[in-house]
Order: C-alpha cells, then structure tokens, then sequence
C-alpha cells in the first residue's frame, strides 16, 4: 500500500501527509468561505459526502452549517493502543459508521448545546499507477470531549516541549542504527524530510507557533514511520537493537500524533 492511499493529502514536500481531518480543523478555524473549505479539504478527491442521521449532505453544506454553531475543533489520530481523548459515540445511526481507531483520524466539533464527531471513510479507486478517492464523512453526537481532549492531548505549549524532546529521541535513536545497513530510499527520505517545511498553498492561514508545532510534528511522525519501516525490515543490526529502536520511534510517534492534535485545536470566534 502506498502512502496515498492511507488518506492524507500529499505536501509538495518530501511527501509530507496531512490527514484530511487536520486540514478540516485548520480550515474551519478560519473565516474563510464554506466552499473555499471544502475545495482545500477535497483536494485531488472526488466531491466529499457526508452521512448524518438526518441524511446525506454535501461537504459545503455541512461547513456552512459548523460556521453558524460551532466553538472549538480539534483532529485526533487515534491508533490501536493510543485511543486517549476519542469520544464516545451517543448515536450510532449507520451500521456502517467507521471506528475513529481504524480510520486513524477523526474531527471533533464543539457547540454549545451538542457536540460531534465526524470519522471519514476513504475508498481507493483505480489503478496503482492512476487512481482516485471517494470520502464519505460519518458524523455522529458524542459526549463532551473537550475535558478529556485537554487532559490527554495538552496545550500547544505542552506540545512544543514534548516535540523538541521528541526531535532529540528520534535524532539519537537514528544515528544509533547502522545507517550503513538502511535501504538508500530510507536514509534519502529521512534527510529530506529532517528539512521539510508545510509550504502547502491550500493550507489556511495560522498563527505562525501553530505552523511551527504542526510542520515539526509531521515531520517527525512522517521520519519516525519510515523508520519504523526499516527497522521492521531488517535495518537494525541484531533483535534487541530492533526491540530499542521500535520502543524509541513509538513514542516519538506518540508525541507527534498529539502534537498535532493540539495545533489543531482552536476555540472559534465569529
């Protein structure tokens, strides 16, 4: 499986992914035009649906009616072992409604009188060589998860110490590995990456500390996986070496999971 077909949108740099539920919560916490929105969100896809328990719904829509109600926004991406801050679900209206931990994603809205949760579900279609995505958005009504959001993610501040601690884990931990051993596609991706920047131009305009958190988080997240990669393929010299290095790289994971959780967050004011 391709990196693009994990559902993020590809930066033109060093490959950088940015899930399609970070963009919406960047998005959305702008002024920006419903459809200006959904244009940045879509991307290459084919136009996104939505399914609530009212129905279905167009992406446009949906962001214009967030805009008009909704006070704080944030992204998780959960994985298998790290759920923290992902909400429970009131209302599973869809039997097909995706769990958060398997799409690796999802966007939380908060209002003042309900608050959700919409998970997107990206089917591949096509070729390897030409191929597109369908995303259907399932949103549901969850618990208030903003309690939990702080205690589990942090704030922005936290997330910067944590990512510059997690700079120098991830630093120290590849230059431990024999790089010599590392496929040349690993060790080239990892040092074009260890200079990306998020020079998207359909990325909104943020605050300059919260482009700063999110460009160092991703990629860190985007060296960590493909170290990852290596190390389970055989990069690492001996099993107890592998052992260390997959520990070490989980956790830098961690870190820039919900670094990038916490540039997200924004409390809205229109």
């Amino acid at each position: 499986m391709s990196r693009a077909d994990l559902g993020g949108i590809v930066s033109p740099v060093s490959n950088v992914l940015l899930p399609r539920s970070v963009r919406l919560a960047l998005w959305l916490s702008t002024d920006a035009p419903a459809e200006r929105i959904a244009t940045a969100v879509q991307g290459s896809d084919e136009p996104h649906r939505l399914l609530t328990r009212d129905g279905t719904w167009d992406l446009a829509s949906l962001i214009a009616e967030v805009q008009s109600s909704v006070l704080t926004v944030a992204a998780l991406l959960p994985v298998p072992g790290d759920v923290a801050a992902v909400p429970r679900a009131q209302d599973q209206y869809h039997a097909g409604t995706p769990d958060p931990v398997t799409a690796g994603e999802c966007l939380l809205l908060g209002g003042r009188e309900r608050h959700l949760i919409a998970v997107p579900d990206v089917q591949q279609f096509g070729s390897e060589w030409d191929f597109g995505h369908v995303v259907t958005w399932h949103v549901a009504q969850v618990d208030e998860w903003e309690t939990a959001f702080h205690g589990a993610i942090g704030s922005l501040a936290e997330a910067e110490s944590q990512l510059r601690t997690g700079l120098t884990h991830a630093t120290s931990t590849i230059m431990d590995l024999e790089l010599g051993m590392w496929r040349p596609e690993v060790k080239d991706g990892i040092a074009q990456l260890r200079d990306a920047r998020l020079t998207d131009e359909d990325l909104p305009s943020i605050t300059p500390r919260r482009l700063a958190a999110l460009s160092l988080a991703v990629r860190l997240k985007a060296i960590a996986e493909l170290a990852l990669e290596d190390t389970s393929g055989g990069g690492a010299v001996n099993v107890w070496q592998a052992d260390q290095s997959r520990a070490a790289l989980l956790e830098v994971l961690r870190v820039a999971r919900r670094a990038i959780a916490a540039a997200t967050y924004a409390r809205i004011e229109r």
